[in-house]
C-alpha cells in the first residue's frame, strides 16, 4: 500500500477548500506498479517495470468542476494551488492543470514491485507455449505474446467524511500469430484478463490462449467476400451491446440529452429477450471492481430488464444532477483525470436456446465471432463497425470464413430485433477509451440472433 501518507495534510486540504466555499472536495491519492514481460520469435523480451505516483485534486464551487493534479506526493502544492482553482472554476466550467514538481518513478529491479506474478514461472510458460504453438503448423510465421501485471493501490478521501484504502490487482495474457499462405499474411489474435488475481489463468492458460490465436490465423487464409445487404446475424462478441447500448446509457450523455435513450427511461427500447446489466462483481470480468473511483461500493445495476429501460450508469455527480444515486461507476484512468460514468462488465443476461440450435435456425446469414472499431452515433443510435472473425451462415450451417465485412444498423432497431438468446455465456474483455481515458472493461454475452442487420461488402 502507499507508504508515509500525512492523514492530517489530507484533512487540511480537504478543509481548505470548504472553508473558501467548496461544496465538495475529493482527493485521490495513487501509487500504480507495473510488469510487462514479452516474447517474439522465441526470444524473450526484457521485462519493462515502471512505478507511478500522484495526487488528484476535484473541487466542486456552485455546480462547477475544477481539477487539479500533481505527479509525486506534494501536498503542499496542491494545498497552495486551492486558492487558484476557486478562481479559475469562475471562469471556466472545467479545469485541469498540471502542477510543478513533476516525477515519474522507474525500479530498475522487479522485486520492489510487489506484483503478485512470479517472474521466471512466466518465463518458463511463455517459451513453453511458444514452441509447442511453433509446431501447429509450417504455416505459422509469428508468434507473439505479453504477459502485463498491474497493481494499483489508492485513497479516496473526500469533504463528506469518506477515507478508503484501495488496492487492485490486473492480470493479463495477449497471443497474436501470423500465418502465410500464397503470399498473404493473416493474424490472430486471443486476450484474457482477470482483475482478482491468476484464477482465469488456471481455467484458460497460456498455451491454450496461444494455440487459438495461432488456430485463427490459420482459419482466416481461405476467407471470402459476401454481398452486402440485409441479413440474419448471430453474434457471440460483445463490442456491439458495449458500443451501441454501454456508452449511450452513460449518464453524462443522458443528462445532456445527447444519447438516444435520454428520455426513455420506463419505455420499450429491446425486444422482450433482452435484460442487460452492468455487473462489476462479476468473478471472470475484465472491467471487475469492487468499489468505483469515487469510492462508491460496486453493485449489479439493471439497464434494460426485459425490453424495458431501467437505469443509467451514474457517478456522484451526475446522480446528484439527476436527483437520483450513484450506481458505482465513477472510473478513471489515474489520478491525472477526473472520474466520469463508465462502464465496468457489460453483460446480456442467457436466454434458453443453445448455441447449436441458433445456428441451426439461420438458412442464410453471418456468424460474428470478433468485431473491432467502427463508429457510433451515440444521439441517433447508429452505428457501424468492423468484422475481425466471422463466417458464413449456410442452411443452418457454419461455412467458410468471411473478409472485408462491416455491420451497421441502429442501435433500438438492432435491441429490439434480438429474437433468440443462448443460454452459455462468452467472455471476452478489453481497453475502452473515453474523453482520453481509457481503462479495462469487460464485455460477457451469451450467443445471439438478431435480424435486419446491414452489411457491407462487395457490390
Amino acid at each position: 500500500m502507499i507508504k508515509n501518507i500525512d492523514v492530517f495534510m489530507i484533512e487540511k486540504i480537504i478543509n481548505e477548500g470548504v472553508i473558501r466555499g467548496a461544496e465538495f472536495v475529493e482527493l485521490f491519492i495513487e501509487e500504480a506498479k507495473e510488469i510487462s514481460i514479452s516474447i517474439e520469435e522465441g526470444v524473450i523480451q526484457s521485462p519493462s517495470i515502471c512505478r507511478n505516483i500522484g495526487i488528484g485534486l476535484r473541487i466542486f464551487y456552485h455546480g462547477r468542476m475544477a481539477y487539479l493534479f500533481s505527479e509525486g506526493l506534494d501536498f503542499e502544492t496542491i494545498r497552495n494551488n486551492i486558492i487558484v482553482t476557486s478562481k479559475i472554476v469562475q471562469r471556466s466550467e472545467k479545469s485541469q492543470i498540471l502542477l510543478p514538481s513533476p516525477k515519474t518513478i522507474y525500479y530498475p529491479d522487479h522485486k520492489d514491485s510487489h506484483i503478485p506474478m512470479d517472474i521466471e514461472k512466466t518465463v518458463s510458460s511463455l517459451k513453453n507455449t511458444y514452441e509447442s504453438s511453433k509446431n501447429l503448423s509450417d504455416k505459422i510465421e509469428k508468434i507473439r505474446m505479453n504477459y502485463t501485471g498491474k497493481q494499483q493501490n489508492f485513497i479516496i478521501a473526500n469533504s463528506r467524511g469518506l477515507y478508503i484504502r484501495h488496492q487492485r490487482n490486473i492480470l493479463s495474457f495477449r497471443a497474436s500469430a501470423s500465418a502465410r499462405k500464397h503470399n498473404k499474411m493473416q493474424n490472430g489474435n486471443v486476450e484474457i484478463r482477470s482483475c482478482g488475481g491468476d484464477d482465469v489463468f488456471e481455467e484458460f492458460n497460456p498455451k491454450t490462449i496461444c494455440i487459438q490465436a495461432c488456430n485463427k490465423a490459420l482459419v482466416k487464409e481461405d476467407t471470402r467476400e459476401i454481398k452486402s445487404g440485409i441479413t440474419t446475424a448471430v453474434i457471440c462478441h460483445g463490442l456491439l451491446l458495449h458500443e451501441t447500448v454501454g456508452h449511450a446509457l452513460e449518464s453524462d450523455f443522458a443528462y445532456k440529452g445527447n444519447s438516444v435513450f435520454s428520455d426513455k427511461i420506463g419505455n420499450k427500447v429491446a425486444s422482450e429477450n433482452v435484460t442487460i446489466v452492468d455487473n462489476p462483481l462479476f468473478s471472470l470480468g475484465g472491467g471487475s471492481i469492487m468499489i468505483d473511483d469515487e469510492g462508491t461500493q460496486c453493485k449489479e445495476t439493471v439497464l434494460i430488464e426485459n425490453g424495458y429501460l431501467r437505469s443509467f450508469l451514474y457517478d456522484i455527480q451526475t446522480a446528484e444532477r439527476m436527483n437520483t444515486v450513484s450506481t458505482g461507476n465513477g472510473r478513471r484512468e489515474s489520478y491525472k483525470y477526473p472520474p466520469i460514468p463508465r462502464m465496468t462488465n457489460t453483460i446480456l443476461k442467457e436466454g434458453d436456446y443453445g448455441t447449436e440450435e441458433i445456428i441451426h435456425s439461420v438458412k442464410n446469414g453471418i456468424y460474428i465471432q470478433r468485431m473491432s472499431g467502427g463508429e457510433y452515433n451515440i444521439s441517433t443510435g447508429d452505428f457501424s463497425c468492423f468484422i475481425n472473425e466471422g463466417h458464413a451462415i449456410e442452411n443452418g450451417h457454419v461455412t467458410y470464413p468471411i473478409s472485408g465485412v462491416s455491420i451497421s444498423g441502429n442501435c433500438i432497431k438492432f435491441l429490439c430485433n434480438i429474437d433468440m438468446v443462448g443460454s452459455e455465456f462468452k467472455v471476452s474483455s478489453g481497453d475502452c477509451c473515453k474523453l482520453m481515458q481509457q481503462i479495462n472493461i469487460g464485455m460477457i454475452q451469451p450467443v445471439f440472433r438478431v435480424r435486419g442487420i446491414g452489411i457491407g461488402g462487395k457490390q
